[in-house]
């Protein structure tokens, strides 16, 4: 059994990053492509929110939702798609 010590119980927030990081990782394992709900402006905001520095990226997919009425399972999709997204135009880079 594990120590609660040791391993404490995660925060709301930590368990969305977790989330998170698990759906980027089946997005860099596969080809899935822009979810058909992913319009040009969820990509311009995220990209302005990464700028503000507001919130740890992997947390921003509550920030969607809010800024677009959106569920939450839309966001996180939006939000994996934009950072394989950048993650592709970053490795292009010479």
């Amino acid at each position: 059994m594990p120590n609660p010590k040791f391993n404490p119980p995660l925060t709301e927030e930590q368990e969305e990053m977790m989330r998170t990081v698990i759906r980027l990782f089946e997005y860099r394992s596969g080809n899935l492509g822009r979810p058909a709900f992913c319009a040009d402006e969820h990509l311009e905001y995220l990209f302005e929110l990464r700028d503000s520095g507001v919130t740890n990226m992997f947390a921003a997919a509550p920030y969607l939702e809010r800024k677009f009425d959106i569920s939450h399972e839309e966001a996180t999709e939006i939000l994996c798609y934009w950072m394989k997204f950048v993650e592709d135009r970053n490795s292009n880079k010479p």
